[in-house]
């Protein structure tokens, strides 16, 4: 019920699995794994999944039969152009190349503080996949279990 659910309300919304995984900040193929039924989203992630469809988890997961009436603006941050500034291989130890890549758009509270790198590799798949966008919150510290790019002589 959910991946149908999710799919159709997605496309209903004119919004790519892409530009859905930007909004939650997710890479594409977990929208993908979602809609196939091979995944699901966490409670935090399906609560703001529901808020950006303009529905309730209960619909989307099936126990309801009725979608929610809309609610107020679903995004709460305008969508900006974050800079792709270069590439980094997936796994430990490995290093980030800078380069011009041009831009791509995420909803992101402060967008200075914010940049994409390229993935290249597969040592983290299936989260992280060759290819992807990972994108950067510059912040000093790290929690136990977030993974990170390390900059160093930066500033």
């Amino acid at each position: 019920m959910f991946p149908q659910r999710l799919k159709q309300l997605r496309k209903e919304m004119g919004l790519s699995q892409k530009s859905l995984s930007e909004h939650l900040g997710v890479t594409q193929q977990a929208v993908g794994k979602w809609e196939t039924g091979r995944s699901s989203p966490d409670p935090a992630t399906l609560a703001r999944l529901a808020e950006l469809l303009e529905t309730s988890a209960d619909y989307l997961l099936g126990i309801s039969e009725q979608p929610a009436e809309p609610a107020a603006p679903s995004l709460p941050y305008a969508e900006s152009p974050i800079p792709v500034i270069g590439t980094v291989r997936a796994g430990y130890g490995s290093l980030a190349f800078e380069e011009d890549y041009g831009v791509e758009y995420a909803c992101v509270k402060d967008p200075a503080n914010y940049f994409y790198l390229v993935v290249k590799g597969d040592s983290m798949e299936p989260r992280i996949q060759d290819g992807d966008l990972a994108l950067v919150h510059r912040q000093p510290t790290l929690e136990n279990g977030d993974l990170g790019v390390m900059v160093f002589g930066e500033g």
